[in-house]
């Protein structure tokens, strides 16, 4: 019964770690996030001994923060289209930075505004904010952080922004997890966009905030 017990217990630890390994956000409705936190300590100790690797498990979530790859060596967000663009690359960035600092609860509108105001503070330049291709490209990262249940929908979506500049909805901000998102590094100065959960593309930044692939 023991040795049982313990092939029992090494495949639920197996079976999490590679859950955390493919996925560095884990959310509380994954099938293996039960698991992450059943064996929270132990995977802790493992990935911290043996990858140096840090893990945080809430509530709500699982975090397990890896070293930087360097450039070109991450691996993209990817859509139903293919993976992630660039320009919806800077807008997920900005996306986080104001979302660690915004209301609990913020409209679209809003928080579409405060993105732009973002770019400009930074040095960013974007695109027109009425053409189709800026809107898709701002909705897609948007749609990213309600996946990470970083924003919840409760009134309307914001998949509407994509065809619909007028488009409105109610968000509340899930903090802890929009905390999460960025990655704490020992560097004095390191690059927010680096700091997501997965690197993207580099691409063209003002001197305020440049973006490597970290």
């Amino acid at each position: 019964m023991a040795d049982e017990h313990d092939i029992a217990l090494a495949v639920e630890r197996r079976r999490a770690v590679r859950a955390l390994l493919s996925a560095p956000l884990l959310l509380a409705t994954d099938d293996d996030f039960p698991l992450v936190r059943r064996h929270a300590e132990w995977l802790k100790s493992w990935f911290g001994n043996f990858l140096g690797y840090r893990l945080v498990v809430e509530a709500g979530f699982a975090r397990l923060f890896k070293p930087g790859l360097g450039p070109g060596r991450g691996r993209p967000l990817l859509r139903a289209s293919g993976p992630f663009t660039p320009r919806m690359y800077t807008y997920l960035t900005l996306g986080v930075a104001v979302l660690l600092t915004c209301p609990e609860q913020v409209l679209l509108s809003q928080l579409i505004a405060d993105v732009r105001a973002a770019a400009v503070e930074a040095g960013i330049a974007l695109g027109d904010a009425q053409r189709p291709t800026e809107r898709r490209a701002l909705s897609a990262a948007l749609r990213q952080l309600v996946s990470w249940q970083a924003l919840r929908e409760e009134q309307g979506t914001v998949a509407g922004y994509a065809d619909d500049d007028r488009a409105e909805a109610l968000l509340t901000v899930n903090r802890d997890i929009v905390a999460h998102l960025v990655a704490p590094h020992r560097a004095a100065a390191v690059p927010l966009r680096s700091s997501l959960v997965l690197p993207p593309s580099p691409v063209r930044a003002g001197p305020a905030m440049r973006y490597g692939g970290g």
